[in-house]
């Protein structure tokens, strides 16, 4: 028996699109004060200024909002681990302790050897994998095998496993969908890579930078569009893995190409 709750997630990822969208309104109802006063005509153009990253923050508070809940909803399911993606079992295996701690040691044995040739750091290599390296990656074949057959660690933090990189821009955004099977080609990320870019000019004190009234409403209009879009894709979605869930005809609720299920009747 699933544990999921869609309509609990499909609230919950409601309630960040509403404080987005909120914020954005914001924004342009202060605008519209400051450009309706006769004194200080500066200050709308310096206020659209200091807005954009604000701009860009309503849009990347509601993405990895709404990327957490998926993977909650991923989390909440109860079947084993090979039953989901590739994608979704590297994302979850890199939480796992065995595994950050198998990396360490590869990383460990070439970054020793940084400085040396490929034939040097193969003999070398040769000489360090001993019985220790040997037993642990044994181990970890063995906690592969075992994290493979079992469910879904729900001890993770699912805001944990959201991948930013500091900037959700377009790469980030696709990247993110990819791996949990959401349509990115339902969102208009042409202008994404722009709004960060501006974000961060001003993040790294690039006030010369101007911003003119047109530009400011195209981007709040932007960014509602993208926060609009990302919540209808991922209630999509969420809808569609239920359904899946309750069909009983159903042996998984994914498959990694599109499936064709035929179903064959006895007739007794």
């Amino acid at each position: 028996m699933s544990n999921l709750n869609v309509t609990a997630l499909i609230g919950e990822m409601a309630q960040t699109k509403s404080d987005s969208l909120e914020i954005l309104t914001n924004i342009k109802n202060i605008h519209d004060v400051l450009s309706a006063s006769p004194t200080n005509q500066n200050l709308p153009a310096e206020f659209r200024k200091i807005s954009v990253p604000m701009i860009y923050s309503a849009w990347e508070s509601h993405f990895t909002a709404s990327i957490a809940v998926c993977f909650r909803a991923l989390k909440d399911i109860n079947k084993s681990a090979n039953e989901h993606s590739s994608t979704i079992r590297a994302i979850w295996l890199q939480q796992e302790s065995f595994f950050s701690k198998y990396i360490d040691m590869i990383k460990n044995i070439y970054d020793i050897d940084s400085h040396k040739s490929l034939s040097e750091k193969m003999t070398n290599m040769k000489r360090k994998v001993r019985k220790g390296h040997f037993k642990l990656t044994t181990d970890v074949l063995d906690s592969i095998d075992t994290f493979n057959s079992t469910g879904l660690n729900k001890q993770v933090n699912v805001d944990d496993l959201v991948m930013t990189f500091a900037n959700v821009n377009k790469v980030v955004t696709e990247m993110n969908m990819d791996v949990i099977g959401l349509d990115h080609g339902s969102l208009d990320l042409s202008q994404l890579d722009a709004l960060v870019g501006l974000r961060n000019a001003f993040g790294h004190g690039q006030f010369t930078t101007n911003v003119g009234k047109r530009q400011f409403l195209q981007m709040l209009s932007y960014a509602d569009q993208l926060v609009n879009g990302l919540y209808q894709e991922v209630e999509v979605w969420l809808s569609h893995l239920d359904s899946e869930l309750k069909d009983t005809h159903v042996d998984s609720w994914r498959c990694d190409t599109p499936c064709n299920i035929s179903f064959s009747h006895k007739h007794i």
